[in-house]
């Protein structure tokens, strides 16, 4: 040991990490996730260790992605997801209930019938420009 110090240290934060999700049987994506989001809520509270965060923390980092960074519902729910593992299953420290958290805003979606509507238009002048009708010339016999 570096000090003289006989005390095994504990593996690190993102190991524990890792251990716990292949112990699991988790999707090497799913470990990778995890510990990105990790890093992620470790380095928006200054470095501190999550040991010393709370349940508040948790509720700030995420409503700071969904606010300030304006991610999907999806990813915030899958930082969620990561944080939750991350407390019940790798520190085992129970987190309580985490409130009230700003969800992310869904995005505003149009009609399919109206765009393709709208498309068809579009298309068609695009020809009628490009391709212009063509009358038949004065004195020239049609059949």
């Amino acid at each position: 040991m570096p000090n003289g110090s006989s005390t095994p240290r504990l593996p690190k934060l993102l190991d524990r990490v890792r251990c716990a999700c292949r112990r699991l049987h988790y999707s090497i994506h799913t470990e990778k996730a995890y510990v990105r989001w990790v890093k992620r809520y470790v380095r928006f509270h200054d470095t501190r260790h999550p040991n010393t965060l709370a349940a508040r923390h948790v509720r700030t980092f995420l409503t700071h992605l969904a606010v300030d960074k304006q991610l999907a519902a999806s990813t915030q729910n899958q930082a969620l997801n990561a944080l939750v593992f991350l407390y019940d299953r790798v520190l085992e420290i129970e987190m309580g209930a985490i409130g009230d958290i700003t969800p992310s805003q869904r995005p505003k979606r149009l009609p399919v019938g109206c765009i393709r509507a709208a498309l068809q238009v579009r298309w068609m002048r695009w020809r009628i420009r490009i391709h212009p009708p063509t009358l038949p010339s004065p004195g020239v016999a049609t059949a």
